[in-house]
């Protein structure tokens, strides 16, 4: 008995694309079912066609492929891989998990940084109060003052910072820098955790972001705020978040789900 199943060639363009990038995930049915289950299959494949090759079901894409296959069981037990808009938002997040890796980066050079600054305070300080006004000196000659420029501000407030004020600045760095890199590793995996600590970490941050943007108006710092912004108001819609909103991870997981194979195979009727 064949059970008519109509592949939806618009809908099913990510997962084609996914498999063509990354292969495919034929699958052997195995069992009292299998063959029917292959009957179902291959009732659309030519005679000639089955002669020349041999035809397997690909998960994702639901094509049959001329390729053996690298996974087998009964059709109950028949994995679902991420397909369409699972795998849509999965790019997505690993976008996002980029642009929290490269934070991560920068965070973790600039807490070495001040450590390693730290370390040589004394002759900084030494080197910044016999040279600098040397240096000034020729700057002045090329139309720039370096004792007033943002570079000597940002060093000299480094190179004086000491005891309680330093290690508060240290571990504010690091703890933010291991805040990102948990949500890189979050976002890139795809969990449900990474994307729960993105959400509470990214939204907790955007009021201190909004003041700083306030007080000290930057092109960098606006970019920031609005692909936080744009992160928050994303994973709001698209993932749900929080706590049951628009559903939840119910709701999400509903959405995920689309015309399959794999559900045609699991009801068809069972051989007497």
């Amino acid at each position: 008995m064949h059970v008519p199943f109509t592949r939806p060639r618009n809908a099913n363009a990510i997962n084609e694309s996914y498999c063509a990038k990354r292969g495919h995930m034929p699958y052997r049915p195995t069992g009292p079912d299998a063959l029917q289950a292959l009957d179902i299959l291959h009732h659309d494949i030519t005679h000639r066609d089955m002669a020349d090759q041999n035809y397997w079901l690909c998960l994702r894409c639901q094509n049959l492929v001329p390729c053996e296959p690298t996974l087998s069981g009964p059709l109950s037990k028949m994995p679902e891989p991420k397909r369409g808009l699972e795998l849509k938002q999965r790019r997505t997040m690993r976008l996002m998990a980029c642009d929290r890796a490269v934070r991560t980066i920068l965070l973790t050079v600039a807490a070495l940084t001040l450590w390693l600054l730290h370390r040589q305070q004394a002759t900084l300080q030494t080197f910044f109060g016999h040279y600098l006004p040397v240096l000034n000196n020729d700057a002045l000659g090329l139309h720039f003052n370096l004792e007033s420029s943002a570079f000597e501000t940002f060093f000299t407030k480094v190179i004086n910072l000491h005891g309680h004020a330093y290690h508060v600045t240290l571990l504010v760095i690091a703890a933010y820098a291991l805040i990102q890199g948990i949500e890189a590793v979050g976002l890139w995996r795809g969990t449900r955790f990474g994307e729960y600590w993105s959400f509470i970490w990214t939204a907790a941050f955007i009021p201190l972001e909004v003041i700083e943007v306030v007080k000290h108006a930057s092109y960098f710092k606006l970019a920031a705020l609005a692909i936080n912004v744009a992160i928050v108001v994303w994973l709001m819609y698209r993932k749900r978040l929080p706590f049951g909103f628009r559903g939840g991870s119910r709701a999400l997981k509903e959405s995920y789900k689309e015309a399959s194979i794999v559900d045609v195979l699991r009801v068809a009727p069972q051989p007497a």
